[in-house]
């Protein structure tokens, strides 16, 4: 196999386009959303009670108040969680120390993956590895690559343009690699 080359620039899109794809997919923020509803169906229950205790109606009717509370709670909840987690993203990949809105050069070798970002500046270039066998998955959109190294809650974001197709292909081989060993 070749190596792969990629030479890029993120713009605010890019950034948005991350943003989105992390709140999706992310195991942390998919068990950060898991004990939010978790926890806002406790304190329902835990309300609602109390008022099933006053009306002194039947189980039925508590577990059917309680019911329509989380139909009426969760999608507003949720929406409002995505919304604050993605401008979270956007703000943190826009600080000064990551500066997210730079050039990169990606790297795609057997071995690993290999982002420079801002190269050819030798006072600000900074440099990040991974080896295959830490990669636990990846996503795709459009010409958009998202790498999930979960246990450390990084994720790299490439852009391939249009080496899209040789990238998801390598992409695959090295998950379905990894799948194989384990």
């Amino acid at each position: 196999m070749k190596n792969i080359l990629l030479t890029y620039e993120k713009d605010e899109n890019d950034i948005q386009i991350f943003a989105e794809n992390y709140y999706e997919f992310s195991k942390r923020v998919k068990k950060t959303r898991l004990w939010i509803m978790t926890a806002m169906y406790v304190i329902i229950a835990l309300i609602a009670y109390p008022v099933h205790k006053i009306i002194e109606e039947g189980l039925l009717q508590y577990l059917l108040f309680v019911l329509i509370i989380c139909i009426v709670t969760t999608i507003p909840g949720l929406q409002g969680f995505k919304k604050d987690t993605i401008k979270n993203v956007k703000k943190q990949l826009n600080t000064a120390n990551i500066g997210a809105l730079v050039n990169y050069q990606t790297t795609l070798t057997e071995e690993d993956v290999h982002v420079t970002y801002r190269p050819g500046n030798p006072k600000k270039e900074r440099n990040i590895s991974n080896k295959w066998e830490e990669v636990d998955f990846y996503s795709r959109d459009n010409d958009h690559f998202f790498i999930f190294i979960e246990k450390t809650d990084f994720v790299y974001h490439i852009i391939a343009g249009d080496q899209a197709e040789e990238v998801d292909c390598l992409l695959k081989q090295k998950i379905e690699e990894k799948k194989k060993k384990e």
